[in-house]
């Protein structure tokens, strides 16, 4: 199912089951479940017709906490896209393996490569590896 379909289903279902799969998934609120849905399914759709992402302010922007605001992150980057998706993916091993990836693909493209375009941060590994 597209991040677009689940937001879609995700936005319809009652109050109390959007709560329910919010509490027992995920460490946020329903809202910004929804929030993160709606977000993801937009840079998706980004991908999907070959936009650019760099340096590019999103429309889109995720809910975030007063902790995470705290940290920095800049909600119109794809930066704060990828500090939701962290929070939704269970699977610690999966996801430290995605950023081993990632760090793999900065270090090849360092010298054209300005991190802050993207709202990456200067401590952006241990943001996006430790957990709330």
């Amino acid at each position: 199912m597209s991040f677009g379909a689940l937001s879609k289903l995700f936005s319809n279902m009652k109050n109390e089951d959007r709560s329910h799969i919010a509490k027992n998934n995920y460490p946020v609120p329903a809202i910004y479940l929804e929030s993160w849905l709606k977000c993801l399914s937009y840079v998706r759709n980004i991908f999907a017709h070959y936009g650019r992402l760099y340096n590019r302010p999103l429309t889109s922007k995720p809910r975030l906490d007063q902790k995470s605001k705290k940290l920095g992150i800049q909600q119109n980057k794809i930066f704060a896209h990828l500090y939701i998706l962290k929070e939704m993916i269970p699977d610690r091993s999966r996801w430290r393996d995605f950023i081993t990836r990632l760090e793999a693909l900065f270090s090849e493209y360092k010298d054209v490569l300005e991190l802050g375009r993207i709202g990456f941060p200067e401590d952006w590994e241990a943001i996006l590896i430790k957990r709330k």
